[in-house]
C-alpha cells in the first residue's frame, strides 16, 4: 500500500512536471516566434496610378504625368500619409539642375518639415553649399562621394533603423549617421519616428519627377 501511494504521487508529480515543462516550452517557442517575425510587407506608396498615398502641403503643382508624379513650379511637399519609425524607403527621382529637392524623414507632423526638425536627404547637385549636396544628410553628413543626378533617373535607398540612418544613391553608400555621432550647431532631429516628405522648390520652372515609391517597415 505504501508503495502504491508513492507510485501514485510520483505519477501525479510526473504529470504536473510534464505540464509545467510543456507550458514553459510553449512560452519559449512563442517568444522565439515573436522575436523572429519577418519585417512587415512592403508598402507601395506610389506606383504611377494615383496619389492616394500622399497628402499635399504647400504650393507646388504636383500632378501625374504618365507613371510618374512631377512638379514644375511652386514650393511644397508630398507627404506620405502614415508615420513610420524603422523602415527602408526606396524611390527613383529625375531632377533638373535648378530644382532644390530632398527627402525628409521622421518629421513631427505632415505640415512640419525642414532640415532642422527632420532628417533631410538632399537632392540638389548645385546646392550653393556643396557640403550637403545630393546624397548628403543636411546638417549631419556630407556625401562620401559626389554622384551627379541631374537630367537622369536615379535611385535612393534610405534605411532608418533606430539611431542608424544609411543613404544609398545609385548603389553607392553616400551617407551614414548615428544619432549621437555628429556635431550640429543648430537644432537637429533626434526623433525615432515621424512622417516622410518629398520636397519641390524652384521658381524657374525646373522639372522634378518621382516614381516607384515604396516603404519596407522593419
Amino acid at each position: 500500500m505504501f508503495t502504491v501511494i508513492n507510485a501514485g504521487r510520483a505519477l501525479v508529480f510526473y504529470r504536473r512536471s510534464a505540464r509545467i515543462h510543456f507550458i514553459a516550452l510553449a512560452s519559449l517557442l512563442a517568444g522565439v516566434t515573436a522575436f523572429s517575425q519577418p519585417p512587415g510587407e512592403e508598402i507601395v506608396v506610389f506606383d504611377g496610378t494615383n496619389l492616394d498615398g500622399f497628402v499635399f502641403d504647400g504650393e507646388a503643382n504636383w500632378h501625374l504625368a504618365g507613371d510618374v508624379v512631377e512638379a514644375t513650379e511652386g514650393n511644397g511637399y508630398l507627404v506620405v500619409k502614415d508615420p513610420y519609425a524603422d523602415f527602408i524607403l526606396t524611390l527613383e527621382f529625375w531632377v533638373a539642375s535648378s530644382v532644390n529637392s530632398g527627402v525628409y524623414l521622421r518629421c513631427p507632423a505632415p505640415d512640419e518639415h525642414g532640415g532642422r526638425i527632420c532628417y533631410e536627404v538632399q537632392i540638389h547637385d548645385y546646392r550653393p553649399n556643396q557640403i550637403y549636396r545630393t546624397g548628403g544628410i543636411v546638417r549631419h553628413r556630407s556625401p562620401a562621394e559626389h554622384v551627379n543626378s541631374v537630367g537622369q533617373w536615379n535611385s535612393y535607398e534610405i534605411r532608418a533603423e533606430g539611431e542608424h540612418i544609411t543613404v544609398t544613391l545609385n548603389g553607392i553608400v553616400t551617407a551614414e549617421i548615428e544619432n549621437d555621432d555628429y556635431i550640429c550647431e543648430q537644432p537637429c532631429a533626434h526623433r525615432s519616428d515621424g512622417y516622410i516628405a518629398l520636397q519641390y522648390n524652384d521658381d524657374s520652372g525646373g522639372v522634378l519627377k518621382f516614381r516607384n515609391v515604396r516603404i519596407q517597415p522593419l
